[in-house]
């Protein structure tokens, strides 16, 4: 039950409060970097001194955001050409379409803080349920009832498109959590080309 407690807190808290600043500062990961680094950082700190996990970990996860970042550098010569209509991605996207190798460390430290809030609430709840199933279906019928507005907010196909994403990862925690370390640095990589996919793939859209 603590560990369900802590990932909320980590969503809710962590995440939700950046979330709401940035809404109200009009701040963003390109404009103020290292605020939000620090901040995440500073919290991942804490994180990795309750639970200590081992140092191969994350090593894993280091090399992980290190590719992301160097996709981030070159992302101008990939997107040559492509941001002509990237007014149509909406706002709460649109820094993902000018982004940099500073604003893709808050947006990777943001990713690991979502995928170990996920991972404990996952956690907890098979100490309740036997049934990997079971857990998968609960907890993805929650983030798709979660994400479920955003169709509306982002539109059909950004908003269509983190909705399918969010519920098929999701669905996917319980079975990764069985492989332990290893599962957990599959969902981050995973969750990090989903950013990639949706820069690559929704901002070349005419």
């Amino acid at each position: 039950m603590v560990e369900a407690f802590i990932g909320v807190l980590l969503f809710l808290g962590v995440c939700g409060l950046v979330n709401i600043y940035k809404q109200k500062s009009h701040h963003s990961y390109s404009s103020h970097p290292w605020l939000f680094t620090t901040w995440y950082l500073t919290w991942l700190g804490i994180i990795v001194l309750i639970l200590l996990p081992p140092i191969w970990l994350i090593c894993a996860l280091v090399i992980q955001v290190s590719l992301y970042l160097v996709f981030l550098s070159l992302w101008k010569r990939l997107s040559s050409g492509c941001l002509k209509h990237s007014y149509t991605v909406p706002s709460a996207f649109q820094e993902m379409t000018k982004p940099s190798v500073l604003s893709g460390i808050p947006k990777a430290l943001e990713v690991s803080i979502q995928d170990l809030a996920a991972w404990l609430i996952v956690g907890s709840l098979l100490s309740y349920f036997t049934s990997v199933l079971v857990v998968a279906l609960i907890f993805s019928t929650v983030v798709f009832l979660l994400h479920l507005p955003g169709v509306k907010m982002f539109g059909s196909v950004y908003g269509s498109y983190f909705l399918c994403m969010s519920t098929t990862f999701a669905f996917a925690v319980p079975l990764l959590y069985q492989f332990g370390y290893i599962g957990f640095c599959i969902l981050f990589g995973l969750h990090l080309l989903c950013y990639v996919a949706m820069m690559l793939i929704f901002v070349r859209q005419r």
